[in-house]
């Protein structure tokens, strides 16, 4: 499975999870997806950092 996959797949779970608060009247549709909003830019920022760690990336080549 690629990222874009993950990413799918995390979403339409965030998605199915927003409809069951929905549903049980715990939450608005408003606050829901701004709840989703906020947890895949949390997600995103998480792999960000762990795909982009000191030693994990190609250093840049010195301009001589």
């Amino acid at each position: 499975m690629n990222g874009d996959q993950v990413g799918g797949i995390v979403r339409t779970l965030l998605a199915v999870g927003a409809g069951v608060l929905i549903n049980k009247g715990l939450v608005d549709a408003g606050t829901a997806v701004s709840i989703e909003g906020a947890l895949v830019t949390i997600a995103t920022a998480a792999w960000s950092f762990y795909t982009n760690r000191p030693g994990k990336t190609i250093p840049p080549k010195a301009v001589s």
